[in-house]
């Protein structure tokens, strides 16, 4: 027989074993020391708070952004001063160019990368100005 089991009264060559004791819940200040602790909400409650996640642009992105649309508009300009010109098979290359960089930093704002499109609306003005020989 083993050490832990005893027989029964009906039958003494059966053994019953013997159930351990479970330790009293810990009182409430230690259990306070072992992180937070849950609550419990019946039957519903209070409505989820709405948090809007989307980024807004700081002061410093706002500004570069007013400098792009600026450049853009100065590139354009440019353009329109070349319009009326005898160009260059380089110079047309050239054009192509700075239009291509003019509706890629069109894609970058609108996709809210404000950082791509100040760079690309930059290369678009120094061609642009390049071409008209400011």
């Amino acid at each position: 027989m083993k050490p832990d089991c005893k027989p029964t009264a009906s039958n003494p060559t059966k053994t019953r074993k013997h159930r351990r004791s479970h330790k009293a819940a810990a009182p409430a200040a230690s259990r306070a020391e072992t992180g937070p602790t849950k609550r419990v909400v019946r039957n519903g409650s209070t409505a989820d708070p709405t948090v809007d996640l989307s980024p807004r642009p700081n002061q410093q992105q706002a500004s570069q952004k007013e400098k792009t649309d600026q450049l853009l508009a100065i590139s354009n300009a440019n353009l329109k001063k070349l319009s009326g010109r005898q160009l260059s098979a380089n110079q047309k290359d050239t054009v192509n160019q700075v239009n291509s960089y003019i509706e890629q930093a069109k894609g970058a704002a609108n996709d809210g990368d404000v950082q791509r499109a100040y760079n690309l609306a930059l290369k678009a003005n120094l061609l642009s100005a390049e071409l008209v020989g400011h």
